[in-house]
């Protein structure tokens, strides 16, 4: 028997017998033999961008199809981002994709994700077509901070306010949020032994900024509260060695020590103490 098929301008006929390809049917009408019933028609949409079929291999390897359709097969550190006409329509996982080249006109870039950060000037639009899709993992710096990335085996990164997107599936990484503008640390109610065995009790106000961010979260978990505890043992240092006679005869020498001592330690830390 003879089954009718009828495919429109903007379609393409698959013709498979016994489940192995045949055969392409451009935009027209035909009748295709079909006496074993082992015959089937399958009839695809080329407005879709993305050539989907379950014997996809099939198809590429036998490349009837390399004129109309641009295939494309991604290794596991692969991903693709497909535009049509100027649009962007989404991203490809590894594996084999066929690409409809026309209608319109196809535009596509194969990018590597080892690098880890997805790095893209269109990326407000992209993400807004993908949505949260499981490619991509948004990070944002605040203004007036910056960023350090951290990956195993690499040199820590620092990045600028603004923000970023990273392939989810290029392994681990952190980000750590630094405010670069200055701060104030106040180190409060300190009771401390004077050389002569008085106990007296102190307040110290620092003020401070971070200016290496890669030391600053490379040598310290926390780099305020290693200031803080910076502050607390050079008071004792400095208020320790001398009585409470020097101490109040001498207020300048001690806070010029103190000062020292503070900006010394805090140094190795990515902090500059600026009073």
């Amino acid at each position: 028997m003879f089954t009718r098929v009828y495919i429109k301008s903007y379609e393409i006929g698959l013709v498979f017998r016994n489940g192995e390809f045949q055969d392409i049917l451009e935009a027209g009408s035909y009748w295709v033999a079909n006496f074993s019933f082992n015959t089937e028609v399958m009839v695809l949409d080329r407005n879709t961008v993305w050539f989907q079929f379950t014997e996809l291999d099939q198809v590429a390897k036998a490349g009837v199809l390399n004129g109309m359709v641009e295939f494309l097969d991604l290794n596991d550190n692969q991903r693709a981002l497909v535009w049509r006409d100027e649009r962007f329509k989404g991203i490809l996982k590894p594996g084999l994709h066929g690409l409809w080249k026309e209608p319109g006109v196809l535009k596509y870039e194969i990018v590597d994700i080892r690098d880890g950060r997805f790095v893209s000037e269109d990326l407000d639009v992209i993400l807004k077509v993908i949505g949260l899709q499981a490619s991509l993992r948004v990070e944002t710096v605040p203004d007036g901070s910056v960023g350090v990335i951290q990956r195993a085996g690499r040199e820590p990164e620092v990045i600028e306010a603004g923000r970023y997107a990273f392939w989810r599936d290029a392994g681990p990484y952190t980000i750590r949020n630094l405010d670069l503008r200055e701060t104030v640390q106040d180190v409060t109610g300190q009771e401390i032994l004077t050389a002569d065995k008085v106990t007296v009790r102190l307040n110290t106000s620092v003020s401070a900024k971070i200016s290496d961010p890669v030391l600053a979260v490379t040598r310290t978990a926390d780099v305020w509260q290693s200031l803080y505890r910076d502050i607390q043992l050079a008071l004792r240092a400095v208020v320790g060695t001398r009585d409470l006679n020097s101490l109040l005869s001498d207020k300048v020498a001690v806070v010029t020590e103190l000062a020292e001592m503070v900006r010394a330690s805090a140094e190795g830390t990515g902090v500059t103490v600026l009073d």
